[in-house]
């Protein structure tokens, strides 16, 4: 298997890359934009998306036994970088962050939660306000800690995830998404847009 890592986007933006302990296939900046990668990394759960912009690729593609999630994600991460689970009464959770990269002083990584009520499989949905956040952190200048910044609600925008395909025996989820931030204190608003997923829901 290939391992894989993304080197730095313009502007202080990037995408995931993978861990290091293998040969690595790599992923420049002019492989990804302007089109992220287009399906699964390496047939793992992944989620890329525009955010005011610029493309964010998260992924459960490791080397590693376990993945380690950002301190700062709090109760989105139950485990994985990329994670989604259909609870009993038909909610649907998902979460994702891009914590699979090489870290240096200012690079930016990207928390994104939601919860769909009601899941029925294929269709569109408006996720759920309360449960849907999104939430940056920068590496300090001496690349020593996490700085991360606020909460930033739902916008009043239209907001919407469609579920393009769902198979309930294999638990196999793809779809799309578009969703809009509120700027909070120093996070601007942000809009992500073109936003894709193909994922294995956890049991």
């Amino acid at each position: 298997m290939k391992n894989l890592c993304f080197h730095l986007l313009r502007r202080g933006l990037f995408c995931v890359i993978g861990t290091l302990l293998l040969p690595a296939c790599t992923l420049s900046a002019d492989d990804v934009e302007p089109t992220p990668p287009a399906g699964p990394i390496n047939q793992a759960n992944t989620v890329t998306y525009y955010l005011n912009g610029q493309p964010v690729v998260a992924h459960n593609y490791t080397d590693l036994a376990t993945a380690v999630l950002l301190p700062f994600l709090g109760p989105f991460g139950p485990g994985q970088p990329v994670w989604a689970q259909l609870q009993p009464d038909g909610t649907l959770s998902l979460s994702c962050v891009d914590d699979q990269n090489v870290v240096r002083p200012g690079f930016v990584q990207h928390a994104l939660a939601w919860q769909l009520r009601g899941f029925g499989g294929v269709g569109r949905y408006a996720p759920l306000p309360a449960a849907t956040v999104l939430r940056l952190a920068v590496r300090d200048a001496a690349d020593t800690a996490w700085q991360p910044g606020p909460t930033q609600p739902l916008t009043t925008a239209p907001a919407e995830v469609v579920i393009t395909t769902w198979d309930p025996a294999t638990r196999h989820l793809r779809g799309t998404f578009r969703l809009e931030f509120a700027a909070v204190s120093s996070a601007p608003a942000a809009i992500v847009t073109a936003g894709q997923f193909d994922l294995t829901l956890a049991l």
